[in-house]
Formats: structure tokens, sequence, C-alpha cells
């Protein structure tokens, strides 16, 4: 919580505490090492892991906190980690404004990340239309929820899909823009994370 607080700033008003929290409490943080482990590969072995790759890392951890608490409220789940969802523990108006303050917050680590004004605007690139796609496929879901009808199990597989490669992509491929990675890697991100 300290190096969170330290990274993104004091949180001094109530809904900062509980974004802070909520974003330091449990979870594999799979898609911030992920970040991390695409920059080391990425780049120059001498290159240290900075302030700037720890906020791009935050930020990717703050975009998936945020789906899970809106996923949570649209699923109805009652328990994230074995304990109350953030819904659950504050009610749903403020879980919303929690998951939209994370939102909000990865974009201004982004901002504040110390990197060329090219590979900031390819970091916003990728974390809105992740953010997109990733919205997409919670789309898909909500709607077949909405109008069930049998799936075959390929249509289903798709669904995970469009839920879940996203957010991996994301996660490498805002390591490989921050360690300014040819081009090319990218597809080959995009093809390791449909799959």
């Amino acid at each position: 919580e300290a190096e969170l607080s330290r990274l993104m700033g004091a949180a001094t008003d109530p809904s900062s505490k509980i974004a802070q929290q909520w974003l330091a409490q449990d979870g594999k943080r799979w898609r911030p090492f992920l970040s991390i482990c695409a920059f080391q590969a990425l780049s120059d072995s001498s290159v240290a892991i900075d302030d700037t790759v720890k906020k791009i890392a935050i930020a990717v951890e703050c975009f998936h906190k945020a789906s899970l608490i809106h996923d949570d409220i649209e699923d109805e789940d009652a328990t994230r980690y074995g304990k109350a969802t953030l819904h659950e523990q504050h009610g749903v108006p403020i879980a919303l404004n929690i998951g939209d303050l994370l939102l909000g917050e990865g974009y201004r680590l982004i901002a504040d990340c110390d990197a060329p004004a090219e590979i900031k605007a390819k970091l916003f690139s990728l974390a809105a239309n992740g953010h997109r796609a990733l919205c997409l496929g919670q789309g898909a879901e909500l709607n077949w929820a909405r109008h069930p009808e049998k799936l075959k199990s390929l249509q289903v597989l798709e669904i995970f899909r469009q839920k879940t490669a996203p957010a991996f992509e994301i996660a490498l491929s805002m390591g490989a823009a921050l360690a300014n990675a040819p081009e090319g890697v990218f597809e080959v991100l995009n093809r390791y994370s449909e799959s």
C-alpha cells in the first residue's frame, strides 16, 4: 500500500482510499507481472524497473481491478477472493464509481509516466482499444444472459476469448510498447493472447 501511495499519490478522500485498498488486496497480479516481463524481455538488459515501468504495471492492474468490480455487479456476484465484493461492502453506486475511478487512475498513470510522447500515445491507444474489446466481450456475455439460447462449445469459447484475451494482450503490449518494441512484436502478442 505504501508503494501504491507513493506512485499514485496519497489517498486523502474516501473514494481514493477505497480504490487503493481494493487495488492492494488479493489477486494474482498476473497482468502487471506480464507487463514487466514483456518490458524486460524487449528492453536492453541494463534497463532498470523504474517508476515509469511500475506506473504502467499499476495502470494495467487498475484496468483489471476496475473490470472485476463492474463484472461482479453485472454477474451479481457476492464474493471475490473469498471476501465480499466491493458492491456488497459499499453498495452498487459506490462500487461503480470506484471502478470508474480506477479506470481514470490507469489513464492518469500512463499520462504521468516518463516516456516519450510517441510511446505514451501508443500506450493510450493500446489501453483504450483493449478496454473497448473487453467491454464488447462482456457485452456478448450479458446479451446472451438476457436472451439465453443454446450455444455450441465454440460459441462459448468465443465469448470467453473475447472477455479474457484483451486483458492479457493489454498487459503484454503495454510492457512491449514501453520497451519501444517493433510493430511485429504486437502481432505476435495478439496471437499469443488470443490463444
